[in-house]
């Protein structure tokens, strides 16, 4: 499977990775907040933090998962010594 995203650009691969990893991080905070306020009495009244703060957790996870595999694929061309430059 990892081997099927070679054929992208490094911006788009760390835009999947972050998008698989932003979905998981997401759904667990909405899924474990709805756990959570479901027996208590002092939580919000309706779902909009809940969606807001998971959507903000998807989407910083996307950028950064981005920015990261920008910088390490910057950082393996600067620091390889095979004299191979892709």
């Amino acid at each position: 499977m990892l081997k099927s995203l070679n054929k992208f650009n490094t911006p788009l691969r760390g835009a999947l990775i972050g998008s698989i990893f932003g979905l998981i991080f997401s759904v667990g905070y909405i899924a474990s907040s709805i756990w959570l306020c479901s027996g208590l009495l002092s939580c919000p009244g309706h779902w909009f933090p809940f969606f807001f703060i998971g959507i903000f957790i998807f989407i910083s996870t996307v950028i950064f998962t981005m920015l990261i595999s920008i910088i390490l694929k910057k950082m393996y061309h600067f620091f390889d010594v095979s004299g191979t430059k892709n």
